[in-house]
């Protein structure tokens, strides 16, 4: 583990400063120029493991603003899978009815800087992830997405993964954070104090050396907070594009052991538990497809991911849908604190003697769809707009027959008992209510 270098921020949403080093991150501030000077930074719009993310101004193209990814030097070396399925990406949409609801990289170059040589990728300027806007109305606003709205944008997610499975590509990262919101025409070509209007000033910090260390190069001289998206609320469509396909893979070309990385509750089984039990395919989208579509519609996870807990998590999973098969259910070593043999939770009061915390009961996906809306004390004071409806607003008894139908066929353990893509697209779901 490095030494650490640099004194803690007080600032949210930063990257590991010990990451800007020879091989790591480019040390990037608001206003400096990258591209041989073709893109300006504006603002800050997030970081990843290996990656930061910024909004910039492209002096190249009358479009204005751009999405900027600077990818570590260490990650720059060889071309990453990112860059080679966007190559087949673009010749799979190129005359694709779907081609507006999948976020290409445009365009790419090379930075060199303190740290090593960088690969930057440009692409469209987007709107805020599903997940961060769902997050907005449900603390700020006490609402949700509308269902003829939830039903839409899932459609047209589950429509560009038809065309990736038709095309041997697998996601593997369908997440509602990787799914983003298109704006409308009222953004216009913004640029300049027009952007800080709406996300506000940058919220900078200087970085501090510790004793012993000298401020180096390698780190920009300001920590920058990602923007708060919140200004952009007023200008979403009713429109999102599939985004971030660093974890994809042409299933073709996959090793057997390729595992996407992808966040704890959106895991499918064979990805938990498969190790050397399976390749990844087109069925592990289908899960995670189906934890989206469920988020979506319900504005909060499908699974519990409130403590981060794998065993939790799991522990969720298999009191909605059972014991899982040989030999994942031997695999899941925290079962026997929650589960008797059969897979049915044990009695609450053995359960606590065994030093539970959380205690485990049996649920099913048809209770968790109908509990969509189920929280009376949102109502009231509820601030809506085209896209929202109050948090309250549970669905009607023929969307809850429909959407639990599609769930219970996408999510079931087995890769090979889940609907495909092409079954996915046909349910009823999706047009329901739908003159």
């Amino acid at each position: 583990m490095d030494t650490p270098r640099y004194r803690p921020l007080s600032l949210c949403e930063v990257e590991d400063l010990q990451a800007y080093r020879p091989g790591g991150l480019h040390p990037c501030s608001i206003g400096d120029t990258l591209g041989n000077g073709c893109y300006t930074i504006l603002h800050k719009l997030g970081h990843g493991g290996a990656s930061t993310v910024w909004l910039a101004q492209d002096s190249t193209s009358a479009n204005g603003l751009v999405t900027l990814k600077v990818l570590a030097s260490d990650s720059s070396q060889r071309p990453p899978r990112e860059l080679l399925i966007n190559r087949k990406l673009q010749e799979v949409f190129a005359r694709s009815e779907h081609s507006q609801h999948v976020q290409l990289i445009d365009t790419n170059f090379v930075e060199k800087g303190p740290n090593g040589t960088h690969l930057c990728f440009v692409s469209k300027r987007r709107g805020p992830s599903v997940r961060s806007v769902n997050e907005f109305y449900s603390q700020h606003r006490k609402s949700k997405l509308r269902g003829s709205i939830a039903r839409k944008i899932a459609g047209q997610v589950a429509r560009v993964v038809q065309q990736l499975h038709g095309a041997n590509i697998v996601h593997g990262d369908l997440t509602t954070s990787n799914m983003l919101f298109m704006l409308d025409n009222s953004a216009g070509h913004l640029s300049g104090r027009a952007v800080y209007d709406l996300l506000g000033s940058p919220v900078q910090e200087e970085v501090v050396p510790l004793p012993g260390f000298n401020v180096h190069p390698s780190a920009p001289a300001q920590a920058t907070e990602a923007a708060d998206i919140t200004g952009l609320i007023p200008h979403l469509a009713d429109e999102v594009v599939l985004s971030d396909f660093g974890q994809s893979m042409d299933i073709r070309e996959a090793a057997r052991d390729y595992n996407p990385a992808t966040v704890l509750h959106y895991t499918p089984p064979e990805v938990r538990f498969a190790s050397k039990h399976g390749p990844i395919g087109p069925a592990s989208d289908i899960w995670m497809l189906a934890c989206a579509i469920y988020e979506i519609r319900a504005g909060h996870s499908l699974f519990d991911s409130f403590l981060h807990s794998d065993s939790l998590i799991w522990m969720e999973i298999i009191e909605t849908f059972g014991k899982l098969p040989q030999p994942w259910w031997d695999a899941f070593e925290p079962r026997h604190r929650w589960f008797e043999e059969d897979g049915t939770p044990k009695a609450a009061l053995v359960q606590r003697g065994l030093g539970n915390s959380i205690i485990s009961e049996e649920s099913s996906l048809r209770s968790k769809v109908e509990l969509i809306g189920d929280d009376e004390e949102t109502a009231g004071g509820e601030i809506l707009d085209a896209l929202t409806e109050p948090a309250h607003v549970r669905p009607s008894a023929a969307e809850v027959d429909l959407l639990t139908d599609l769930l219970q066929q996408m999510l079931r353990y087995k890769p090979e008992d889940r609907i495909t893509i092409h079954e996915v697209v046909r349910h009823p779901w999706f047009t329901y209510g739908v003159q």
